[in-house]
């Protein structure tokens, strides 16, 4: 009779609370559903969501609606965009915040004329009403050059920070100039103040333009750009 009951004991033994456990025990559990896993992912997640930003093309038709920018700027929605206008290298590299024509009429919300910049210019081609006729024309490649400059026997009639200007300006191509506004709005997006960076777009997706006559192979090298600055912050 006691083997008996010492058998059964040693079977309940195999069923123990140390068999539980086994199956059940805390450590088990915090494996699973511990804080610091979940902390580390929830982490993981805000550190996504923090570095998106989109690129969004935006076809003008007419005023006072998706397109026209001047509208667009000052909608609640749009109040974390960042706006690119097409502006003339001139204004550009005086950092003007003179109201333009076309999509540069938001040129006085860029970068340099407000506290929180909302809008940013990328160069295409050359204005300039000194002249007569006038200078204005988009850029013919990525490697046009001011034809400011090819009139450089009346640069004495300019002062000395304005002969300056059209000198530095000389040494520099389109593709230069449209390189360097683009690294603007990389500095600009770092910030963190944008999720969406807007431009103005033709029927296709491409780069609207409307004052300028730009060739094609300078609008695709805009747009190739915007797509690299984009992703260039996305995977910071």
């Amino acid at each position: 009779m006691s083997k008996r009951r010492s058998k059964s004991k040693r079977y309940k033994r195999s069923t123990s609370k140390r068999y539980k456990r086994r199956s059940t025990s805390k450590r088990y559990k915090r494996r699973s559903t511990s804080k610091r896993y979940k902390r580390r992912r929830y982490k993981f997640n805000l550190d996504l969501g923090s570095h998106k930003v989109k690129l969004l093309g935006s076809r003008f038709l007419k005023p006072n609606e998706d397109g026209d920018f001047t509208w667009m700027i000052e909608r609640p929605e749009y109040k974390n965009a960042l706006f690119i206008y097409n502006d003339n290298q001139k204004e550009f590299l005086n950092n003007s915040c003179r109201k333009g024509k076309g999509n540069a009429s938001i040129r006085p919300y860029r970068k340099g004329c407000i506290p929180n910049p909302k809008s940013f210019g990328i160069p295409t081609g050359f204005f300039n009403p000194v002249y007569k006729p006038e200078i204005l024309r988009g850029y013919t490649s990525l490697n046009d050059i001011d034809p400011e400059y090819a009139l450089r026997e009346e640069i004495e009639n300019y002062n000395e920070d304005q002969q300056m200007s059209i000198r530095n300006s000389s040494e520099l191509n389109a593709e230069k100039i449209i390189d360097a506004s683009v690294n603007e709005i990389f500095e600009l997006l770092k910030t963190g103040n944008y999720d969406t960076l807007i431009y103005s777009a033709d029927s296709v997706g491409g780069l609207g333009t409307g004052i300028f006559k730009v060739s094609e192979d300078v609008k695709e090298y805009i747009i190739f750009k915007l797509k690299e600055v984009v992703n260039r912050y996305n995977n910071l």
